[in-house]
């Protein structure tokens, strides 16, 4: 471009509205989960083995998000003023999660409009600020005001050194903030999340997680990993591929697992982690392996772990939104490459989804044909108190018999002048019932579902059949019918 060979311009700085710049990044973006994740991430950097999320309330919500830890703290004042700073810039370890500065400001504020930060080093007494969302303003508080927000809110007061985030005054906006169950029904969110995206380090006992509620510890013990691949779950097999991969020159670990019985919308999908920290999942094109949105059987039953070391490794070929819980992925190359390695993973896992379908379905067509059988031959042994009932104008009528929308067959009652059955699908008072679900409704089932019962039926009036003579009288009757 020619200005850039333009020496005599000059450029001044531009200058930023803070407020409505904070208003812009925190509406919409994060969720409470997403906020918490934001502060247990910065816990994990400031090597903590311990933290707690106390979600503070009474019977009309939650009132207050509390989150301390047992890291190594803000060194000084200056240090803490300088991590206010929104996009603040220092040297950050390959394994940190953190890449713009804007996350401890930014999901807190998304939540309430008053954030205190309050730490405590091993060589200093406590320091603490409070920062407003309206102005986005701070103020730093004076150390025995500190003290006093270390022992009222640190989970583990007698902790040399740490960090305790308050977040109150919050934003009622958010449903999960309202009502009686609100505190519980977070507590459990939390649980189950911080699980999932923690849950190599805290199988690796790197750290432990607690969330609480009015500072109830006991109540349930330490947040437990929960694996979103389901490895070691019953019904789950063996991961079908557990692999280390290079993509020029980036290494990463592939894993995948074939979900079973447990596959469901919540479970399958391509998860992306960074230093043993769940950064994202993708269960729509999964990092472009699907179409998106794609319908295939075998990829609902798909869940894949890629793992990189650092997140060095993952700038290479994707970029991070804003709130780091997403990715997008600038390499279309790794997506051919991902193809390439998953597809005998995938070529088996097809596979087993039609095998497991066909399984199914033998199981339910045998189900089927058990229940017609049985309810049918009900139906048919009231003929008793039908004496004018005809057992083959029944069958030749058969054409007359109706069903729902919802593909249910109800025997309802004998019409009491005889000659045929009558479905009656708004009422059951009359009759055994039954249903055949994904079972085609046509009239060679019903025939041979009649003729059945109507041999078994012939069979109880007469002791003397034996299995041959039943069965050849249930061919003669379809014979005579069809």
């Amino acid at each position: 471009m020619f200005l850039n060979n333009n020496k005599n311009l000059s450029y001044e700085e531009i200058k930023i509205n803070s407020p409505r710049v904070v208003r812009a990044l925190t509406d919409g973006n994060y969720d409470c989960v997403q906020s918490v994740y934001e502060l247990i991430d910065n816990s994990i950097d400031a090597s903590a083995s311990k933290a707690t999320v106390n979600i503070k309330g009474g019977e009309g919500g939650v009132t207050s998000i509390v989150v301390s830890d047992n890291g190594s703290g803000f060194k000084n004042d200056q240090d803490l003023k300088d991590c206010l700073i929104l996009g603040n810039d220092r040297e950050r370890e390959l394994q940190e999660i953190s890449e713009f500065g804007v996350g401890l400001k930014v999901g807190c504020l998304a939540q309430g409009d008053s954030l205190t930060i309050v730490s405590k080093t091993s060589e200093q007494q406590c320091i603490a600020v409070n920062v407003r969302r309206e102005d986005f303003k701070f103020c730093a508080l004076e150390a025995d005001v500190a003290e006093k927000l270390w022992q009222e809110f640190h989970s583990e007061p007698e902790s040399r050194t740490g960090t305790v985030i308050i977040v109150s005054e919050l934003n009622k906006k958010h449903s999960y903030f309202r009502g009686k169950n609100s505190k519980k029904n977070l507590s459990k969110k939390l649980k189950e999340q911080l699980g999932q995206r923690y849950f190599q380090l805290i199988q690796k006992q790197n750290i432990q997680l607690y969330v609480t509620v009015n500072g109830g510890r006991k109540d349930g013990g330490p947040v437990q990993p929960n694996d979103p691949l389901c490895r070691n779950e019953e019904g789950v097999s063996e991961a079908l591929l557990a692999t280390d991969f290079a993509y020029k020159d980036i290494p990463y670990r592939l894993t995948a697992t074939d979900l079973g019985p447990l596959s469901s919308n919540s479970r399958y999908g391509l998860y992306i982690s960074v230093a043993g920290i769940m950064i994202c999942r993708d269960e729509k094109s999964m990092l472009g392996i699907h179409s998106e949105n794609a319908s295939h059987s075998h990829h609902w039953n798909q869940s894949i772990l890629i793992e990189f070391e650092t997140k060095k490794d993952l700038l290479q070929i994707a970029s991070l939104a804003s709130n780091k819980h997403d990715v997008k992925l600038d390499d279309s190359g790794f997506s051919d490459h991902l193809k390439d390695k998953l597809k005998p993973t995938t070529d088996e896992l097809k596979r087993l989804c039609i095998s497991r379908s066909e399984e199914k379905k033998a199981r339910q067509n045998t189900k089927d044909k058990e229940t017609i059988n049985k309810n049918l031959l009900q139906a048919i042994k009231q003929k008793r108190n039908y004496p004018n009932l005809d057992m083959y104008e029944l069958v030749k009528n058969i054409d007359d018999i109706e069903h729902d929308s919802y593909s249910h067959a109800r025997v309802g009652r004998f019409c009491s002048s005889g000659k045929r059955l009558v479905i009656n699908t708004n009422s059951t008072a009359f009759g055994p019932v039954f249903r055949t679900q994904n079972c085609s409704l046509n009239k060679s089932n019903y025939v041979d579902g009649l003729c059945t019962a109507i041999a078994h039926a012939a069979a109880d009036e007469n002791q003397n059949f034996d299995f041959w003579e039943l069965d050849a009288l249930r061919l003669n009757i379809r014979s005579e019918i069809m």
